[in-house]
């Protein structure tokens, strides 16, 4: 360790040099993230490829809830009330949940919220047959749009700008049963999930594009 400016000698002690220290620290992050991780390893236990969105650094702080510690009824409310309180948000999802549609329809409605989605293909047509009026409602409002995406997400991904800044990531199944919540207010995660949401925003396409397409 000496050998790599890690620690010195002084006073016949070895001791962390800053250097040391730097390093010390960050190890000790990527151990913390690591047993969180493996802790919660169900909640990533799917065939849904998200590899390909997320790293282990996003969790550097992370709340990571999992449904072997609350039944599935209870992440659905841990996920609602975690963006409740937001009036500006946007978000790509494989899917949209009913309770979610009820509580952006209030909230734009009531101008309290300005919002875009970015959904595919399936999840627009599960829209268009079960909550058509409501759909149409948001999709008319002046602070909600909907963008319609060739392909399926492997995660939700909710970013809250205000009134605080977090992201929300929801991981699913196969079959789009969820699994588990991680929700981060790391500054890291943050940019994270607005770089995401604008490289899934790029392959996208406006609803009113989709509707007469």
């Amino acid at each position: 360790m000496e050998e790599y400016g890690l620690i010195e000698k002084r006073d016949d002690e070895y001791q962390l040099t800053p250097f040391g220290v730097l390093i010390f620290d960050e190890y000790r992050r990527f151990s913390e993230t690591i047993k969180s991780l493996l802790q919660n390893r169900e909640v990533f236990d799917t065939t849904q490829p998200i590899n390909a969105v997320l790293h282990p650094s996003l969790f550097q702080g992370a709340r990571i809830l999992s449904t072997n510690d609350y039944i599935v009824e209870e992440i659905y409310e841990k996920l609602q009330s975690s963006i409740s309180e937001a009036s500006h948000l946007y978000g790509v999802a494989p899917t949209i949940f009913p309770n979610q549609i009820d509580l952006h329809l209030e909230k734009t409605t009531a101008n309290e919220l300005t919002a875009e989605f970015i959904l595919p293909h399936s999840a627009i047509e599960y829209l268009q047959s079960n909550f058509n009026g409501k759909l149409d409602t948001l999709q008319s409002s002046d602070n909600f749009s909907i963008r319609v995406s060739q392909e399926t997400p492997p995660v939700g991904l909710i970013t809250v700008l205000e009134p605080s800044k977090k992201v929300v990531i929801v991981i699913h199944d196969e079959i789009g049963t969820i699994r588990g919540l991680v929700i981060s207010e790391n500054p890291e995660s943050i940019t994270w999930g607005k770089r995401t949401y604008q490289s899934f925003r790029e392959d996208s396409i406006s609803f009113e594009s989709y509707a007469t397409s």
